[in-house]
């Protein structure tokens, strides 16, 4: 396996993870990483594998640091960046055509960014949960052999439906999981209240 997807797999496992679990009381510090990974998959689509993350990084570092600094901008980052990669995901396994399938997901993408900064208080622990379960599912299904990775546009196709099924399936628990994690400590913790 190349160095490549294995950092992909690494990466998105991880910051799955955090946002998965974490992504309420660690929320400033994935705003950035929000933007960062925007900038990065906007740069490789722009340029591809080579140019393209040179691109990305640049733009990575620019949005990320927008969102840092306006956390309303983080917010619609995060949501738009959610929107499209859960939009790709589901019309990927379902075989759309990928010019199809993008559009789509832009479309989408600008709505749920939309969204979240008009119920940001209630869409953030969902929102981080479901994009964290979708890094951890979309990083573990790399690994498998079936599973087409596309290095230039980061895109993720399952081998067949029935492993969609079961990636989708998975995604949902692990996104409850988060959901309730995040839930009992933001009230534990009185996050919540900042929020309002």
């Amino acid at each position: 396996m190349e160095i490549g997807v294995l950092l992909f797999v690494f990466f998105s496992v991880l910051f799955g993870l955090a946002n998965c679990f974490f992504g309420y009381p660690m929320f400033s510090t994935l705003v950035a990483l929000w933007g960062f990974v925007l900038g990065l998959i906007l740069g490789v689509a722009i340029g591809g594998q080579g140019s393209g993350i040179v691109v990305g990084i640049i733009l990575g570092i620019v949005l990320g640091g927008i969102a840092l600094a306006m956390t309303y901008v983080g917010i619609f980052f995060m949501g738009v960046g959610v929107g499209i990669v859960l939009t790709m995901t589901v019309l990927r396994a379902l075989n759309m055509q990928p010019d199809t399938a993008q559009t789509i997901a832009i479309i989408v993408g600008l709505a749920t960014g939309a969204l979240t900064i008009l119920l940001r208080k209630y869409v953030i622990i969902f929102l981080t949960a479901i994009s964290g379960a979708t890094g951890i599912v979309q990083g573990g299904l790399v690994l498998l052999p079936t599973t087409r990775f596309n290095p230039n546009t980061l895109e993720v196709v399952p081998a067949n439906s029935s492993v969609a099924i079961v990636a989708v399936i998975a995604g949902f628990a692990l996104a409850i999981l988060g959901m309730f994690y995040q839930w009992s400590q933001a009230r534990e913790e009185g996050f919540l209240e900042s929020l309002r």
